[in-house]
């Protein structure tokens, strides 16, 4: 019979291996031969540094076969034992410049959350973390930020700090993970300095945790007082103290990323409401680039979400919300708004001469095709940026519209609709425009 418990209650204990196996299983990460004795000394030197467990040496073949010369040298003549938690500081601490921000970042997910690349490299993006990464030496852009996102996460595979646990047909990574030992050595660096800082679970009248999920996880200590945070992230509910306030020894003001992974169904949000007016309480604008609510059940954005002027991200993926406040289209930074598994059904019409706006997941509602395309042909500037359009159903499209607006949405890669055929429409005319639009354009 099949248990639904959590598999993280009973975690497996890895053996060390033994001198031969060891090198086989180094020789195969490094070389990709089974033969042991394809190491070189130096490789066996370092190796037997090393305690011989799975996780010690995987992450040492992730260090060893990204190293110069001269840092595989250095190791080598060390002559000294490395224990678990000295391979796992040197995985972190030599990940190159351009991939540390990338790689921290994740510590603000839920320990063994798999989450997809699609929305980390998203998040990565709206952080600024992929930008500056896009250009050559003359300051010409070579490269989209999302296949830099996917690249950098590849990159964090090969030096196995990562797992990646699925894949898409194309061979391209789906979904992605920080290993977990190495959560309990980043964690602790980043929420000590303040950059990061996880809310942590409500105390009920009782003393016993709202969450009861929570008690399996020990958080690492939390910033000192008036730490001015930057990566908010909440695991739990919001929590408020005796006094009504909310963390008054915290300074929000800077917060550049708010995430909240809570997705007890039922449970009131309207304090996101009042938790977001917190970090606007000193300011007529928020700081605020990433707002991901996925999952979180009806978050109350009401009051709030037009002071979100530097907004670049919008997760309300699974929410359930019932409609979107019309400020939305004032934030004219948004790259990223993605209202899918919800029951908005409406969207403001000048939404689509949006400027910025390059992924867009919607809830499968109906819209005017035309207005889309025409919108775009009027306005020079509106969705040159769009990627992803997702979860439309059109009506009525006229073979002409295709035809005059093809130079529209030039940027488009991914498109997801679905056509609603009239009555008159026994032959698929309409398919087939739209079918002849996508493969020209």
């Amino acid at each position: 019979m099949w248990c639904n418990a959590d598999w993280r209650q009973f975690p497996i204990k890895l053996e060390k291996l033994g001198d031969v196996n060891s090198q086989k299983m180094l020789a195969w990460k490094l070389h990709r031969v089974p033969d042991g004795q394809k190491l070189s000394s130096e490789e066996e030197n370092i190796l037997n540094m090393c305690p011989r467990l799975p996780l010690c040496i995987s992450l040492l073949s992730g260090f060893l076969s990204n190293a110069g010369e001269h840092e595989r040298a250095t190791l080598a003549k060390a002559d000294s034992t490395m224990a678990l938690l000295d391979i796992l500081q040197l995985s972190c601490h030599k990940l190159p410049v351009h991939l540390k921000p990338c790689f921290i970042y994740m510590a603000l997910l839920p320990i063994a959350f798999p989450i997809p690349t699609r929305r980390l490299v998203r998040l990565w993006l709206a952080e600024g973390l992929l930008d500056s990464h896009c250009y050559d030496i003359e300051r010409e852009r070579k490269r989209q930020p999302e296949d830099v996102g996917e690249t950098f996460i590849l990159e964090l595979a090969d030096r196995n700090v990562i797992d990646v646990v699925s894949w898409k047909a194309d061979g391209s990574p789906k979904a992605c993970l920080m290993l977990t030992s190495l959560y309990d050595v980043t964690r602790p660096i980043v929420m000590s300095t303040g950059l990061l800082h996880i809310l942590a679970p409500s105390k009920s009248k009782d003393g016993n945790d709202h969450d009861p999920t929570s008690q399996q996880q020990q958080l690492p200590a939390q910033p000192q007082e008036r730490t001015k945070i930057r990566w908010l992230v909440e695991h739990t509910d919001i929590v408020t103290d005796d006094r009504g306030g909310s963390y008054p020894d915290l300074n929000f003001g800077c917060v550049r990323s708010f995430l909240s992974f809570y997705q007890r169904r039922g449970m009131l949000t309207k304090d996101i409401s009042t938790f977001l007016g917190k970090m606007t309480s000193k300011a007529d604008y928020s700081l605020l680039r990433v707002l991901d609510l996925e999952g979180v059940y009806k978050p109350s954005l009401d009051g709030v979400l037009h002071k979100l002027v530097l907004l670049r991200y919008l997760g309300l993926r699974s929410t359930v919300l019932e409609l979107l406040p019309s400020v939305i289209a004032d934030l004219h930074h948004l790259e990223t708004l993605d209202i899918k598994h919800t029951n908005i059904t409406l969207l403001p019409s000048s939404l689509w001469k949006a400027r910025n706006l390059r992924h867009q997941h919607l809830n499968w509602f109906w819209i005017d095709w035309k207005k889309i395309l025409r919108a775009c042909s009027n306005n020079v500037n509106a969705l040159t940026q769009l990627q992803t359009l997702s979860g439309l159903v059109i009506g009525e499209v006229k073979e002409n519209l295709m035809r005059d607006h093809m130079d529209s949405l030039t940027t488009l890669t991914t498109l997801k609709l679905f056509l609603r055929r009239s009555s008159g429409d026994t032959s698929g005319v309409a398919g087939k425009a739209v079918a002849d639009w996508i493969s020209l354009g």
